[in-house]
């Protein structure tokens, strides 16, 4: 989810988040796996999200298959 505001630079230390598009001070950014990056809390609301839609896929495949006659 990128948002559509402008991304001001203000400071020389300031990043942007590769998954909300807003600035983060370097105090606060850590390194995505393809090495953005990121707030913190981003980073776990992602890899949250990608855990429950592999849960949600595994689940799906194992519903049984309903046979019509």
């Amino acid at each position: 989810m990128h948002s559509t505001k402008p991304i001001l630079r203000s400071e020389p230390d300031v990043k942007v988040c590769s998954i909300c598009g807003t600035n983060i001070l370097l105090d606060h950014a850590m390194r995505d796996e393809h090495g953005l990056s990121v707030h913190t809390s981003c980073h776990e609301k992602q890899l949250l999200l990608k855990a429950a839609r592999r849960q949600a896929d595994l689940w799906r495949r194992n519903l049984p298959t309903r046979r019509t006659a």
